[in-house]
């Protein structure tokens, strides 16, 4: 079965030239969890998400840890950072394009890929998935868990 999405997708997207604060109150004012970042040709170059927002606010350190080898990880309970020091850490990088913070090698999904390569993207733990042209990789719509379950509940319903 290909995928056809016939649910509630989000038409949101941000240039790669947006700073980070637009992206972080888009975000967080329509509970998504990414976006899509596309450059001025609409073409997509990457997602920033909840997930990477998150870990733009952990020390060096950890998210070297995170991108080499996650049993290494240290225990963090030595650190003393609060909401006010995390918050300090986000507005420093608000101006900051999201082209550069884009999660530029997150895995798309193209119209006629299968069903189940979604839902596989899904569980291994992608905020939502892209899906593009296969030729020019146009963006057409992010694919989330909650789009696939509405519209296969649909489907059911009929």
């Amino acid at each position: 079965m290909k995928i056809k999405m016939s649910g509630p997708k989000s038409s949101d997207t941000l240039y790669e030239n947006a700073p980070l604060h637009k992206a972080v109150s888009i975000i967080t004012s329509k509970r998504l969890a990414a976006l899509p970042v596309l450059n001025e040709q609409g073409v997509f170059v990457g997602i920033i998400g909840v997930n990477g927002l998150l870990e733009m606010l952990l020390p060096k350190a950890v998210r070297t840890a995170l991108a080499t080898d996650a049993d290494t990880i240290p225990g963090l309970s030595f650190m003393d950072d609060n909401m006010d020091e995390l918050r300090n850490r986000l507005a420093q990088m608000a101006e900051t394009p999201v082209g550069s913070l884009a999660k530029r090698d997150a895995p798309l999904i193209y119209p006629d890929s299968p069903v189940m390569e979604a839902v596989l993207l899904l569980l291994r733990g992608e905020d939502d998935v892209a899906m593009v042209e296969r030729d020019t990789h146009k963006f057409i719509c992010m694919v989330s868990a909650l789009d696939l379950l509405h519209t296969l509940n649909e489907e059911v319903a009929q």
